[in-house]
Formats: structure tokens, sequence, C-alpha cells
């Protein structure tokens, strides 16, 4: 009898071990090595164009009515030049430098869903308060509790489209976590920011939400 009770005390013992563990150490799930997705389109080159376009006088823009450089609301962008300058995304590897994510984000930004940024970060707050221009947000645990939100991914957003998840950055899991169950629903083209809103924030790069991050800098984490 008493060895049945020590044996039980001993299991008991290491479950609580075990449960201890699995709160105090973040979970990661296995993602495997992503593959680059279908055909990316032809990209105009916003450099060149900038570069050859003619400049307006302060005198031709009264004359088509446009808002003089003073007078104009909209805050000013970063002149990025090209962001894949020198990078081939076919090479890219499962996780991205933040130069790769720009490049990446520049498909992104043509709105025809070849290239999607998913913010995984769990708090909706902090997507809507600050985010990369253009992603969409879903989190592992909205995967795992049904949220419609993911019944909307998955009608918007190919199996073949280039997905890059991206979190807070550093120690953030969230991002792998969301990648490898997107890849268990087929999206082999999945990518991790690694960099996150941190890297990207410290860039001084343009975001956008309510924390006034339509500017270069602006926005919260």
């Amino acid at each position: 009898m008493r060895l049945l009770v020590r044996i039980l005390a001993i299991l008991g013992l290491g479950l609580t071990a075990a449960l201890v563990h699995s709160w105090a150490v973040p979970v990661r799930l296995e993602i495997a090595e992503a593959r680059p997705g279908r055909d990316l389109p032809p990209r105009a080159d916003r450099a060149a164009s900038r570069e050859t376009a003619p400049q307006e006088t302060e005198q031709q823009r009264r004359a088509a009515g446009t808002p003089s450089q003073a007078e104009a609301t909209e805050p000013p962008t970063l002149n990025l030049g090209d962001p894949c300058d020198g990078l081939d995304p076919y090479s890219f590897t499962t996780e991205l430098t933040l130069a790769e994510a720009l490049c990446l984000h520049e498909f992104a930004m043509a709105g025809d869903g070849t290239v999607v940024f998913v913010d995984a970060r769990s708090g909706r707050g902090l997507f809507e308060q600050s985010r990369i221009p253009g992603a969409m947000h879903l989190s592992a645990n909205m995967v795992l509790g049904g949220d419609p939100a993911f019944e909307e991914f998955l009608g918007l957003v190919a199996p073949d489209a280039w997905v890059v998840v991206y979190c807070s950055g550093g120690d953030c899991d969230e991002s792998k976590n969301l990648v490898a169950q997107l890849q268990a629903f087929g999206y082999e083209s999945t990518y991790i920011f690694v960099g996150g809103m941190d890297d990207w924030l410290a860039a001084g790069l343009p975001t956008e939400g309510t924390g006034g991050g339509s500017g270069a800098g602006g926005g919260g984490r």
C-alpha cells in the first residue's frame, strides 16, 4: 500500500513539474521550411519613376489647384528606393530580416493578394493602435478559438499566397505558433518577420492605426 502511495506521489510531482514548466516556458510549435508561393507580379520601379518625373513648380501647383508642399496635409513617406535591390525573394528562408520583409511588403501593397502581411499579436488593441500598413489581424488564439476572422482569412487568402507573419519581435512566439497553424491548413509559403514591430518602428518605417502612425516612425507597440 505504501509503495502504491509513493508511486502516486511521484507521478503527481512529475505532473505538477510538467505543468509548471509548460506555464513558465512558452509553447513553440514545430514549423516547416517555407517555400516560395505563386509567381510574384512584375513590379514597377518606383524609385526610377520618382527620379525621372518632372517636378512641379509652385506656380504650376497653384494653376492646377494642387496644394503646395507647405499646405499638403498628407504625412511625408520615406524614400526607400528599391526595397528589393540585390534581393531575390525566391531565395528567402522562413525567417525574414527587415530588408527581406520590406522587399515583400512592396508586393503586398499592390493589394492583389499575392503577398499578405499578418499581425499575429493577440491583443486587438495593439493591432488597431499601430501596425504595418496593409496588414491583416489573426492570432494563434483566434485560430484555436474558431474566430470568424479565421474563416474570413481562409476565404480571402489563397493557399499559394506569400504570407508574412509578425508579432512584437524578440522573444515573441505568437508569429511562430500562427505559422505552424497556417501550414497545417496548407499555407506552405508562410514566412516569419523575426524583428516584428520592434524592428519596424526602430527603423522609422511608416505604420497605420489609431495611434497616429501614418507617418514615418508613428504609432506604438
